[in-house]
């Protein structure tokens, strides 16, 4: 007996551990959670050299963002470096919105801030040189400024009028454009880039920038007077007086027929009687053998139309009604059918289009791969720039104006290429070399150096 309850016991004992490997086998096992994407992975991907097209590779990160969420929130300084990346408004509207949903859900503990140095000593220090004339000696505490509160428009203006009196006219430019992009209604911005055009010879945009500039402060006595010289030095426009005389001498003449015919009536009356009766004689001859072949014309005509008219719509309609009526019934059905069904299945195409391999390919590149966007270059991107060479053909030709060079940089600052893609084709040449001939500073992405893309812009002063 002991041994036939021994191997009962050891059946049930196999059982039971067979039936909870079996449940276990059967019971599903949650899947691996996706990790959210951080600042670093958008940005690599933004800049990946695996897809060139940028608005794929927006659409794949809105995708990635929805199904993953992100680990950092936008503040303006994270969306003008995403905006310089290439981000669309689309892609940047989606992680703000998934931010505020993972955030509440997830609660991380925020870090102390850390104390770092104030924007304002090294403005203060700058200010100080800049009233000393020593311009060279502000220009590196203004960049030191604007990397550490690159939102505030004033320090661009600032750092734009030393490099104005440095004549680093391009790159005073390329400020005085940054801060009006920062604070539409910066007065101090418009007068000194007004300042600058009037410089370059540039006096339409001068004269439209000082207008700006007193718009919006009319305090500004300087920008008041800057405006009356220029406006006197511009010539005025002269095609108006003739205008007026050849629209006075047109309305003349057309004064002076009534006059006239008052005049010639009784000598023109007695002219047109003779003149009218032979008309009537040869038309009192005419009728009586014209209306013969006239009137049975116009008579016959009509009423058989009528006739056929009365004929038609008896054995017509009977044709005419169901031809017209089937035909546009079933056409305009079945198109418009396949459209809304073809329209129904489109926006759910986009969403299998994305795949888990796609987001990895662009997320994960290889940092040798990827080209960092930094939209238009300023002088804390420079280290070394090279003027281009005004062409004499050029001066003589009196061709000036501004062009734009996309320029590509490496890891140590060297530059790739440079393509001119704005300005007069005799001017383009000579900036392309110059920017090739220049040097900036590299991008890093977590300490570590990448390429960079960005672009540059030449002026030169008639």
């Amino acid at each position: 007996m002991k041994k036939v309850f021994k191997v009962f016991s050891m059946l049930f004992v196999l059982l039971t551990v067979l039936g909870v490997g079996i449940l276990s086998a059967q019971t599903p096992q949650p899947a691996p959670q996706k990790k959210p994407l951080t600042l670093t992975n958008i940005l690599v991907a933004l800049g990946s050299q695996k897809i060139q097209d940028m608005d794929e590779k927006n659409r794949i990160l809105i995708e990635a963002v929805i199904d993953r969420g992100v680990t950092f929130a936008v503040t303006p300084e994270i969306e003008d470096e995403l905006k310089r990346a290439g981000a669309s408004d689309i892609l940047i509207n989606t992680i703000k919105m998934k931010t505020q949903v993972s955030q509440p859900v997830n609660p991380q503990p925020t870090p102390a801030p850390q104390p770092q140095t104030d924007y304002a000593t090294f403005e203060k220090r700058a200010d100080s040189y800049v009233q000393r004339g020593r311009y060279e000696l502000a220009i590196p505490l203004y960049d030191q400024a604007i990397t550490l509160s690159p939102r505030t428009s004033s320090l661009y203006v600032k750092r734009g009028f030393a490099l104005f009196n440095t004549q680093d006219y391009d790159l005073a430019l390329a400020d005085y454009n940054k801060a009006i992009e920062l604070n539409p209604k910066d007065a101090s911005a418009f007068f000194y880039r007004a300042q600058l055009h009037e410089k370059s010879g540039n006096l339409e945009e001068a004269l439209e920038d000082y207008q700006k500039a007193v718009e919006l402060d009319s305090n500004n006595e300087q920008a008041k007077n800057a405006l009356k010289n220029l406006t006197a030095r511009l010539p005025r426009p002269t095609p108006s007086p003739p205008q007026n005389q050849v629209a006075s001498t047109g309305t003349t003449p057309p004064v002076q027929p009534p006059v006239q015919p008052s005049v010639t009536q009784p000598k023109v009356e007695p002219k047109n009687e003779p003149k009218s009766e032979p008309k009537n004689e040869v038309a009192k001859n005419q009728p009586k053998d014209e209306p013969k072949k006239v009137e049975p014309k116009p008579e016959p005509k009509p009423e058989p139309k009528n006739e056929v008219a009365k004929n038609q719509p008896k054995d017509e309609p009977k044709k005419v009604e169901p031809k017209p009526e089937p035909k546009p019934e079933p056409k305009p059905e079945p198109k418009p059918e396949p459209k809304n069904e073809v329209a129904k299945n489109q926006p759910s195409n986009p969403k299998p289009q994305v795949t888990e391999e796609q987001i990895n390919s662009i997320i994960d590149s290889d940092l040798s791969d990827v080209i960092i966007g930094v939209g238009q270059i300023t002088s804390s991107d420079i280290v070394r720039l090279v003027r281009p060479v005004y062409p004499q053909v050029a001066q003589k030709a009196g061709i000036g104006g501004q062009v734009k060079v996309e320029v590509t940089w490496d890891e140590q600052g060297k530059v790739i290429s440079a393509k001119a893609v704005e300005g007069h084709s005799l001017l383009r040449g000579p900036c392309e070399d110059a920017a090739k001939r220049s040097e900036f500073k590299p991008r890093t992405i977590e300490g570590k150096p990448v390429k960079a893309r960005g672009f540059i812009v030449f002026n030169f002063s008639r």
